[in-house]
């Protein structure tokens, strides 16, 4: 807010000069590119400032310049005022930022390009993160790579296995995708099989919720599911009509079908072991729809990649299933 009124509404009443002067009195400006863009009477065009909190920035702090709001065109920006600009722009995100770099040991300035996933996925992710990538590259001026979601994933698995060359078959399981993929070629793959309905993660996600664990589900099934037996329930493994296809939806809700009938009857029921025979049922349909592609296609190497790719059972369950064929096996190493 600034002077008591609502930002976007009395934008239209104020010049650039007078936004300028008020700043000081705003209790923090978090500055989104991802909102909508609008011009002053003075003819400048910014984008919302969308909430205030409790601590005062100034205008250098806002990176205000040549009568501008936010970001703009500096051929010469420093490390700080880039710094600054992210912070106002992206709140906690300019530390994922700063923590990179620091990490590989680089500036913004040894940088070549600025890469960021442009879908597919959540179209306000995917807004936020282009919007911010767009910033960066456009104040520093590198070139802005869009990187495909999918491909990503897939891609990881380059990173800590240089012998991995294709043709190849990889699933891909996440929060939001279940693909089976063959890689025939860099950038160039043929989709095998997809889910129908619920991604293998966001099966996860909404059992974990159901049996109180919370969000995210993948990590926590898979501590918990250690402690229960994955042979107490006989949860339904669906297998479809193409045979390289997925379905998590009918798993899912026969979970909350055994929950909510224990509920009606007053029965107790254990999470462990509901947690284990939900992910012994996920897990073997994924084994048996990629070894069965493996088979067919005639490959003797397979990878995983995604969110999902860090769970214990799978990785073990895919191990074994490719040493029984003579198949190498890729992962990248989970991060937690």
């Amino acid at each position: 807010t600034i002077n008591g009124d609502a930002f976007s509404k009395e934008i239209k009443n104020l010049t650039i000069e007078t936004i300028k002067k008020d700043l000081g009195k705003v209790d923090l400006v978090v500055y989104s590119l991802a909102a909508p863009r609008r011009t002053t009477p003075d003819g400048v065009t910014y984008r919302s400032v969308l909430k205030t909190t409790g601590e005062e920035f100034t205008n250098k702090n806002l990176n205000l310049k040549d009568n501008s709001i936010g970001m703009k065109s500096i051929p010469a920006a420093t490390e700080e005022e880039v710094e600054a600009t992210v912070k106002v722009m992206g709140g906690e995100d300019w530390k994922l930022w700063m923590q990179a770099l620091k990490d590989a040991d680089v500036t913004l300035d040894d940088l070549d390009a600025i890469g960021v996933t442009y879908g597919p996925g959540l179209v306000g992710a995917l807004l936020v993160g282009v919007a911010e990538a767009k910033a960066i590259a456009y104040a520093k001026n590198l070139p802005l790579v869009g990187v495909h979601h999918i491909e990503g994933h897939i891609s990881a698995n380059y990173i800590e296995n240089p012998d991995l060359e294709p043709p190849f078959l990889c699933l891909v399981v996440s929060g939001g995708h279940t693909h089976l993929v063959c890689v025939k070629e860099y950038g160039k793959y043929e989709i095998l099989g997809r889910t129908r309905d619920d991604a293998a993660g966001e099966a996860y996600d909404k059992v974990a919720r159901a049996i109180g664990l919370g969000y995210p589900g993948g990590p926590k099934i898979d501590r918990i599911a250690k402690e229960g037996n994955p042979d107490a329930i006989q949860f339904p493994k669906a297998h479809m009509d193409s045979e390289y296809d997925f379905s998590f939806s009918g798993l899912k809700s026969s979970v909350l079908n055994y929950i909510n009938g224990c509920k009606m009857k007053g029965e107790s029921y254990n999470p462990a072991d509901i947690a284990a025979s939900f992910q012994k049922a996920v897990v073997e349909v994924l084994v048996e729809n990629s070894m069965h592609a493996v088979e067919k296609y005639g490959m003797n190497k397979f990878a995983i990649a995604g969110g999902v790719a860090s769970n214990s059972a799978l990785r073990q369950a895919m191990q074994e299933a490719c040493e029984k064929r003579g198949v190498k096996f890729y992962h990248p190493s989970p991060i937690f």
